[in-house]
């Protein structure tokens, strides 16, 4: 999965942003579809967190492009606190369905 982090746009701080290093094959970033989960109030002993990811980008003013679809989900990144500095991740590419529970496939990170 390359790197993972979260934080708010740079233009736009009410956006939730991810940035994920390895996306089904390349780097990508994504909003946070309606902004939650918030990141920051995942705690350890919660059930995984699911965000939904869309495509989202503005303009220095702070307007959206034309044609850019920022309600579509492009994918789930699913993250829960196993400890306190210890997460674990998955990320599922092109789906947008009810998350049952971690892969094998599933990351862990240390923050």
């Amino acid at each position: 999965m390359g790197h993972l982090a979260f934080a708010y746009h740079h233009i736009d701080p009410t956006k939730i942003v991810v940035s994920i290093g390895d996306f089904d094959g390349q780097p990508r970033q994504f909003w946070v579809k309606g902004n939650a989960p918030h990141p920051a109030a995942i705690r350890v002993g919660d059930a995984p967190a699911k965000f939904e990811l869309v495509f989202g980008s503005i303009n220095n003013a702070g307007q959206p492009y034309p044609g850019i679809d920022t309600n579509r989900v492009h994918g789930v990144l699913v993250v829960q606190f196993v400890a306190k500095r210890r997460l674990k991740v998955e990320v599922f590419p092109r789906s947008a369905f009810s998350f049952s529970f971690f892969t094998d496939a599933a990351k862990y990170y240390e923050r």
